[in-house]
């Protein structure tokens, strides 16, 4: 008999309906009762859903924030200050982009998004992938009320959304 509050899964698809998770801790989590349904013995069963609660905690818990860019800072982005002037940068949901000059674009997939407040402003850190395989990171604070950003290492440099972008 199951004990008071204890989840009771029949089907592996029943816990992800009701659930939202990380997705890659859904599929290993997924796998781990569909595993555990197959098996005949409650020890089995036991140690098959303990591993796969450490590693689906391992991979859920990573970093937290986004794996995606979030909607108020989605665009294309411009600067009347003279040194960036003739340059963009565009934050897509999937990808950051930047201008390098002379018709040229820097493409990069984002890999994690944090956000936290920080005297008012949300500071958001965007971590891409570079094409060697590396990660890199791109910071910034977004004011919301004036619907401009400022690089957390050029803050007086103020950026503000194309309004055709």
């Amino acid at each position: 008999m199951p004990l008071p509050g204890s989840l009771q899964v029949s089907q592996p698809g029943e816990l992800f309906d009701t659930v939202a998770f990380n997705p890659r801790a859904a599929v290993l989590l997924k796998a781990t009762v569909a595993a555990i349904l197959k098996r005949g013995t409650k020890m089995e069963c036991k140690k098959i859903f303990i591993a796969g609660m450490m590693v689906a905690g391992l991979l859920g818990c990573g970093r937290g924030g986004y794996d995606f860019v979030p909607d108020p800072v989605v665009g294309v982005w411009e600067t009347s200050h003279e040194k960036y002037a003739d340059r963009i940068f565009e934050l897509k949901f999937d990808q950051i982009v930047f201008d390098t000059g002379g018709g040229t674009f820097a493409r990069h997939s984002v890999v994690n998004v944090q956000e936290v407040q920080e005297d008012g402003e949300a500071l958001y850190t965007v971590f891409y992938a570079e094409p060697d395989g590396h990660e890199s990171q791109f910071a910034f604070y977004y004011h919301s009320t004036l619907d401009t950003i400022r690089f957390k290492n050029q803050k007086r440099i103020e950026w503000t959304r194309r309004s055709d972008g």
